[in-house]
């Protein structure tokens, strides 16, 4: 590696000595991008450095490099506007635009200023939202006659999610109190407990009529002199492909937050978490001097369900129990850190799965976060920082991964690979349109390499998620999925977090410094923050 960290040097300082000519920064720039490129590549190094991430730095040192190249990059593309960027493809695209805070509500976004405005997020959950201020509760908002008496009642569900996004802005929420104890915050059952209840990630249209066209064309949108979708007949619209449902930029201190699931109540699940019970991406949030936890004294009731895939009846009890200082679970947690207290009270005959952990009970990718808190899970075992879903349904599939999946479905029985096709659309990702970000968000590759991605039908019942994930776990039944998933470029497991209960002395290698502040000997914290 001193040969790649040397090439490199050479090729960041000629870059910073030719910028200075005018014309020259784009080609310089590029220049710079092709070798270091080459330096990432196999022949250049008789290594693939590029797509093998590993959890913990202390297995591998070959990505110190790597992350820094990206960084020194980053920082290099950022004095010199007008070259393009070689960016870091472990952090999200978020993750990496939120390192300071916006002091202006941006146009198509709602401030919150206060703790009113922020209870008024359930009355529109598909809007977007930016937090302007500090919040803070008062404990007796949260008593009989209070503001918000018995305790705050979570954004969203599973029947009604919040597919807004909700950018905290680098501000923080202080005392804030949740309990879903029955007659006490609500009189129903809330399964999914924090802040925020269920968020869903959600691609559509965004429709408008009336725009100054120059506005229109630096924002994305396209006119339209007619538009006709089933039913529906629009002229003379404006549009545009946008995405939302996520949580960033958030801290949640001093807080408390409860789950419980009693005798009385419905359903099948209880996910608890400060920010979240359940949210597709928490990215940029932390929790601190927050307590969570859950308890349940009665079974949890299991669910079944009529599968069109196989013409049965299958289990619908994927998840039943998921607690975790920031969430319950998430999809992608990247960026986050946690001091937080979780504790949860429960008998194994009443739960029929469970993952209980520091940052989360559960995730699909977590990304350059930390858990410097407590964990005390009674009889249970706790899965750490949290516990990485096995064989799961990837939301993207590049080529090279859905082809090997139909390979070896077929080989079993080919009914089986149309099955797990069925539920995946081809999107050329040459088209512009929302689903670039997401589908980069999801990829630790430049997706521009790609001419097509397939996107996973974002419906799927869970009853066809559990039987797709029984599909890979037969394609895979080595459990291999993982790997394989990361040895092609789709973001899968864990990349550069950290266990402070058995890793006190980390290094924090892999973070970010354009999104940390990592000083030696001191716990890293987020730009955003201050």
């Amino acid at each position: 590696m001193r040969n790649f960290e040397k090439d490199l040097k050479r090729a960041a300082a000629a870059y910073i000595e030719k910028t200075g000519a005018d014309g020259a920064r784009e080609e310089v720039s590029s220049s710079l991008e092709d070798r270091v490129g080459t330096l990432l590549s196999r022949e250049a190094y008789g290594e693939d450095v590029r797509g093998k991430e590993v959890s913990f730095m202390k297995k591998s040192r070959k990505w110190t490099a790597v992350i820094a190249a990206a960084a020194l990059i980053a920082l290099l593309g950022a004095a010199v506007a007008a070259g393009p960027i070689i960016r870091n493809f472990i952090n999200t695209r978020t993750a990496q635009e939120s390192v300071t805070r916006l002091e202006e509500v941006p146009e198509g976004w709602i401030g919150v200023y206060t703790v009113e405005d922020l209870d008024a997020v359930r009355e529109d959950l598909g809007a977007n939202y930016i937090l302007m201020e500090d919040l803070m509760f008062a404990p007796e908002d949260f008593e009989d006659g209070g503001r918000f008496a018995g305790g705050w009642r979570p954004i969203g569900s599973a029947r009604t999610p919040f597919i807004g996004t909700f950018n905290g802005n680098g501000h923080v929420i202080r005392g804030l109190y949740v309990t879903n104890e029955k007659g006490f915050a609500v009189q129903e059952t809330v399964n999914y407990v924090g802040l925020f209840g269920y968020c869903k990630l959600w691609t559509g249209w965004d429709c408008r009529e009336d725009l100054d066209p120059e506005y229109a064309a630096a924002n994305g949108y396209k006119f339209f002199e007619k538009v006709e979708t089933g039913s529906i007949c629009l002229e003379n619209v404006y549009i545009k492909e946008t995405s939302s449902g996520y949580i960033k930029n958030l801290g949640i201190e001093d807080s408390r937050i409860i789950g419980v699931y009693d005798a009385d109540s419905t359903g099948d699940t209880l996910f608890v978490g400060s920010v979240a019970g359940y949210s597709k991406y928490i990215i940029n949030c932390y929790a601190k001097n927050v307590t969570v936890e859950a308890s349940v004294t009665a079974p949890m009731k299991e669910q079944s369900g009529y599968s069109p895939i196989s013409g049965s009846y299958v289990d619908r009890t994927y998840y039943s129990l998921s607690v975790g200082g920031i969430a319950g679970g998430c999809y992608v947690m990247d960026c986050c850190w946690s001091d937080a207290d979780v504790s949860v009270r429960a008998d194994d005959t009443d739960v029929p799965n469970w993952h209980i952990g520091g940052l989360a009970g559960l995730t699909v990718t977590g990304i350059t976060s930390y858990f410097d808190g407590t964990v005390d899970a009674g009889t249970l075992p706790d899965d750490g920082m949290f516990y990485v879903i096995k064989n799961d349904v990837p939301q993207i599939l590049t080529d090279t991964v859905i082809n090997e999946i139909q390979n070896r479905l077929e080989e079993i029985d080919g009914n089986k690979s149309n099955k797990f096709l069925a539920f995946y659309t081809q999107k050329p990702f040459g088209l512009s349109g929302a689903w670039r970000p997401v589908v980069q968000d999801l990829l630790a590759r430049d997706a521009e390499e790609l001419d097509a991605v397939y996107v996973c039908d974002p419906d799927m019942k869970p009853r066809e998620y559990a039987e797709l994930s029984g599909l890979i776990g037969e394609a895979f039944p080595d459990g291999g999925f993982e790997a394989y998933c990361r040895e092609n470029g789709i973001k899968y497991g864990c990349y550069y977090v950290y266990d402070l209960r058995t890793e006190p002395d980390a290094h924090f290698e892999g973070f970010d410094s354009a999104i940390w502040n990592v000083t030696p000997g001191e716990r890293p914290t987020l730009k955003i923050f201050g």
